[in-house]
């Protein structure tokens, strides 16, 4: 089985759109609609359908079903719970929300007023006895209960990215668990959201697990069978969440801010646009990424480099296909060619054609998305120096640290003051060796005098005196199956054109810093630990990993420790793209081949991730 939540959650999402029904049902349902007995929308669904949301089941929503495949299946119109909304006659509404206080008064306000025939609830994780009480008084007060048709525990409180890349949408989970000011039911609650989302996961999935916990620490291995649910503390290894990147996907992700699978970048001014004082505001462009995007699933894993040269090839690949097109229409007749055939072979060419059109305009869209995209990076790259902070960075993590460098960076000129700032707190986390407090002050000086704020430096110096972070040692890199240089980038043909027009300049006077950086893979800490697990190597004497097997007698041992083929990894406190390439990139290299899914509470950037640290030197006290 190989593990896929995307797929498991769009099932779900649908039978929900469907009220319940197995494709293939016999008969149709009542309260306006439903399958009919060839598990075909009827007409009255596709009239009469109305789709509630809240906040956090848009998000939810935004990245598995576009508009159009909501219309699909019969949804005409969907609709904010907490927005003014209209009385809709004859109109089943189904309900999709999170079962909270404020949401069920809504729910019993709207039953009241009658802004729907049939009301469909369904909650994205188990609704609570006493919220059901209140749900049920409140219908029964309003003379409203026989508006409801049924009630669903959904348990899909997660949001999935990719096959194999999920989030639980809970935006600056380290600063609330690490919050030295918390309290503890403020704790629980956000370990409460953590669970129902996790145990959605688990629940889509059907996996019972066996739990492995750390003896000291917030780990946890919870495995069934081939499955392993490896929970990982943030502190396991901080240093990933503030590297610059230097692959597509993590790119997008870390400088363009990727948000539930959709991204948003300037437009670039056009060539020779005349300068003037009051310029109009730029234009803003959004693009929505993901697995119908042929580009981003082949090309999201590789260096930045290697994906330039991707773009250019599918550019030329576009230009060929639609010559071979004009010739297929063209009008090159043969004299001598009998008339009828000539007919029959043109209408046969035209018809090709034709039924080509579509694919190629959906490709020319694509490719223009991502030339939009690599523009800004470029142009990121160029002024923020995105490819020294990444070769500073990758030597500090691979254990050769170059401190002059880093102060060079620091006192230059490009970079934001949060570049600097990650660059120096990758540093103190991964040095052998602390620096001396004349390296350590000068150091803190020129960020300083950069503008950056100083609160997330002294929490990190901070904990990393006191041992309580995790640091990357030894991770070493692994030698990529294809060895990737940025030699011969010059010739460029059309990819090079656009960016000489978006910088006035080649591509190899930005990009040759790190030619010798793409020699091989980075494997994160995480992955290096995933491996042990799965592989069921044997650990040391003092193995620091206690088990508990559900399916066990008490007093009695588990299930083996063998290899296992299927794993759900999930960060407690935050993750990224750079660990879920890592991982992705190691379980396709092995053998054989493993399903890893890579989950977290949320997906901050660099920059919003650093902006917690902050937070917490604040409230830490010194």
């Amino acid at each position: 089985m190989v593990l896929n939540v995307r797929k498991k959650q769009i099932e779900a999402v649908e039978r929900m759109l469907h009220f319940h029904a197995q494709p293939g049902s016999q008969g149709r349902l009542s309260a306006g609609g439903g399958l009919g007995s060839n598990g075909q929308t009827t007409p009255e669904e596709e009239a009469y359908k109305v789709l509630i949301l809240d906040a956090f089941t848009k998000d939810l929503l935004a990245p598995l079903l576009k508009v159009s495949e909501l219309r699909r299946h019969g949804v005409t119109m969907h609709l904010q719970l907490h927005q003014d909304r209209q009385p809709i006659a004859d109109a089943p509404a189904i309900y999709f929300v999170q079962a909270t206080a404020e949401n069920i008064q809504r729910i019993v306000a709207d039953g009241a007023q009658g802004l729907y025939d049939v009301l469909h609830l369904n909650f994205v994780h188990s609704i609570s006895r006493q919220l059901m009480e209140q749900l049920a008084g409140g219908l029964v007060k309003t003379d409203a209960a026989q508006r409801i048709a049924k009630v669903h525990d959904m348990y899909l409180s997660f949001s999935t990215l990719e096959a194999g890349l999920f989030c639980l949408n809970l935006p600056e989970a380290y600063r609330h668990i690490n919050e030295p000011t918390a309290s503890e039911a403020q704790i629980e609650a956000v370990i409460s959201d953590v669970v129902d989302g996790l145990f959605s996961t688990l629940a889509s999935q059907s996996i019972v697990p066996i739990i492995r916990c750390p003896k000291a620490g917030a780990a946890q291995h919870l495995r069934s069978h081939d499955h392993i649910l490896v929970l990982f503390d943030r502190n396991f290894e901080l240093s990933v969440m503030l590297q610059h990147p230097w692959t597509y996907k993590p790119l997008v992700h870390d400088v363009l801010g990727l948000a539930l699978n959709k991204v948003t970048v300037e437009a670039p001014e056009p060539a020779g646009a005349a300068s003037t004082v009051l310029k109009p505001p730029p234009k803003r462009q959004t693009f929505e990424v993901g697995e119908a995007d042929f580009f981003w699933e082949a090309s999201g894993a590789k260096p930045f480099p290697d994906v330039v040269t991707d773009l250019d090839q599918s550019i030329a690949k576009y230009k060929q296909a639609i010559e071979d097109l004009n010739r297929r229409t063209g009008a090159d007749v043969d004299p001598n060619a009998d008339p009828n055939e000539l007919m029959q072979a043109n209408t046969r060419g035209l018809m090709s054609a034709v039924a080509s059109l579509p694919e190629l305009t959906e490709r020319k869209r694509t490719i223009d998305k991502h030339t939009a995209m690599l523009t800004k990076l470029l142009d990121c790259i160029k002024n923020r120096g995105l490819d020294k902070l990444y070769s500073l960075e990758d030597s500090a993590i691979q254990g050769k640290c170059d401190l002059p460098g880093i102060l060079s960076v620091i006192q230059g000129s490009k970079g934001t003051s949060a570049d600097k700032l990650r660059l120096a707190i990758i540093y103190i986390l991964t040095v052998d060796q602390l620096p001396g407090q004349a390296d350590a002050d000068r150091m803190q000086q020129l960020l300083e005098a950069a503008g950056a704020d100083l609160s997330a430096w002294t929490y990190a110096l901070r904990m990393r005196r006191m041992n309580l972070m995790g640091r990357s040692q030894g991770v070493a890199p692994v030698a990529s199956s294809s060895a990737s240089s940025l030699e011969g980038l010059g010739g460029f043909g059309s990819v090079s054109g656009w960016a000489d027009k978006a910088f006035g300049q080649g591509l190899s006077s930005i990009t040759k810093g790190v030619k010798t950086l793409l020699g091989g893979e980075q494997l994160t800490a995480v992955t290096l630990a995933l491996d042990t697990i799965m592989e069921g190597r044997a650990l040391p004497e003092n193995d620091p990993f206690m088990t508990f097997d559900p399916k066990a007698a008490p007093g009695r041992a588990g299930r083996g420790s063998g290899p296992a083929r299927e794993a759900i990894v999930f960060m407690i406190g935050g993750g990224n793209y750079i660990e879920y390439d890592s991982l992705q990139a190691w379980a396709q290299r092995s053998q054989p081949a493993k399903s890893i899914v890579y989950g977290s509470t949320d997906l901050p950037t660099g920059e919003i991730f650093v902006k917690q640290l902050a937070d917490l030197g604040r409230l830490t006290p010194r």
